[in-house]
């Protein structure tokens, strides 16, 4: 997935849930907390994840 996809889907949280799961992200990954690649594929995978727990709620 391009990173501009993630920029998009990323736009739709607000400031504190983008605070939320970056602060999640430094919990998990203290040594990689700047590994920008290691942060794309977390992010990834949460805005996925969400987009499926949307899709189940539209249900």
């Amino acid at each position: 997935m391009p990173h501009k996809d993630i920029s998009t889907k990323w736009d739709l949280y607000t400031p504190q849930q983008q605070t939320d799961i970056l602060a999640e992200f430094r919990k998990k990954f203290p040594n990689d907390y700047y590994c920008r690649t290691t942060l794309f594929e977390f992010l990834n995978k949460k805005l996925r994840m969400n987009e499926d727990n949307n899709k189940v709620l539209d249900q």
